[in-house]
């Protein structure tokens, strides 16, 4: 699926924990191109190990993934953690895609659900923002709906 596409060195910041092992799970199952892979986890994680294609690769500090200028890092780790990490990578040129509620709601960050609106992506959009996880679903059901119908106001409630 993916053959054509070149390998891309990733950080998957918050790497042990439960999204953060998803994540991992979700670029070796759909066979996402990875050259070089550092699994970022807190300090008492550094130096264990994550599973990833078949064979064990240790996790690193936030600091030394950020000194690899790796091209995708891929935040799950808190909103905390991305406001001041996010940025940083962004600085030496990564893509960060975050997972947390940090920039859902800022203006000079993009939203985005691949799916529904990933054309609104710009070069110069190195911060990323995605919706959680029960709105990311849900958008994704709606778009085709909308596109047909032009929903005008949903209400949605959810107890997590």
């Amino acid at each position: 699926m993916n053959s054509e596409l070149t390998p891309l060195n990733v950080a998957v910041v918050g790497a042990t924990g439960m999204v953060g092992r998803t994540m991992l799970a979700v670029l070796e199952a759909r066979q996402f191109p990875v050259a070089q892979l550092w699994p970022v986890a807190s300090a008492r994680s550094v130096g264990s190990t994550v599973k990833f294609q078949g064979r064990e690769v240790e996790v690193v500090s936030i600091e030394e993934a950020l000194a690899q200028k790796p091209h995708v890092a891929l935040f799950s780790a808190g909103g905390e953690l991305s406001l001041e990490w996010a940025p940083r990578f962004a600085e030496v040129g990564t893509t960060v895609v975050d997972n947390s509620s940090a920039w859902r709601m800022s203006d000079s960050h993009q939203l985005v659900v691949p799916e529904v609106n990933g054309d609104v992506i710009r070069e110069k959009d190195l911060v990323i923002a995605n919706p959680n996880c029960t709105t990311m679903q849900l958008v994704m059901c709606l778009k085709p709906l909308h596109d047909r119908w032009k929903i005008e106001r949903g209400v949605v409630n959810t107890y997590q």
